[in-house]
C-alpha cells in the first residue's frame, strides 16, 4: 500500500472517529463540557474537515495539511480528554469522571487517526524531500 494510500485510510479512520467523538458529545449532552472545551471542538473540527478533505481529494498540499491537523489535534484531544483536569477550562478529563467505555473508545479512534494522518504526512514530506535532492544531486 502506497503512502498517499495509507494517508487516506488514516483521513478515514480519523474522521470516522471525529464523527462518534462529536456524537458522544451529543449523547452526553452538551452542557457536560464547558464552551471553552466546546468552542475548540468546533474550531478543530471544522479545521480537521478541510483537511481531510484535501487529502481525500489528492490536494498536492495534502501532506502538509496532514501534519498541520493530524498531529496538533491528535495531541490536543489527548490532552483534553486523556489527561487528569490539568488544563483548566479546556479539560473534559475522563479520568477525572465516571466516563463510559464508549466515550474512552471514541476517543482513542479519533485521536490514532488524527497521529497516522500526521506521521503519514511526514512521511510523505520525507520521501518528497529525499526524492528532490537526489534529482538535485543528478544535475551536478
Amino acid at each position: 500500500m502506497t503512502l498517499e494510500r495509507k494517508l487516506r485510510v488514516a483521513a478515514l479512520v480519523y474522521l470516522l472517529g471525529l464523527a462518534l467523538h462529536n456524537a458522544d458529545h451529543f449523547r452526553r449532552g452538551l452542557d457536560a463540557t464547558t464552551l471553552h472545551v466546546l468552542w475548540s471542538g468546533n474550531v478543530t473540527t471544522v479545521i480537521g474537515v478541510i483537511g481531510v478533505v484535501l487529502v481525500l481529494t489528492g490536494h498536492r498540499y495534502a501532506p502538509e495539511a496532514a501534519v498541520a491537523f493530524g498531529l496538533p489535534i491528535g495531541l490536543g484531544v489527548t490532552a483534553v480528554h486523556y489527561l487528569p483536569d490539568w488544563f483548566g477550562p479546556f479539560s473534559d478529563s475522563f479520568p477525572a469522571q465516571d466516563m463510559s467505555w464508549v466515550s474512552w473508545a471514541v476517543v482513542a479512534v479519533e485521536v490514532a487517526g488524527a497521529l497516522a494522518v500526521g506521521v503519514y504526512g511526514l512521511r510523505i514530506l520525507a520521501v518528497r524531500n529525499r526524492e528532490q535532492v537526489g534529482a538535485r544531486l543528478a544535475h551536478q
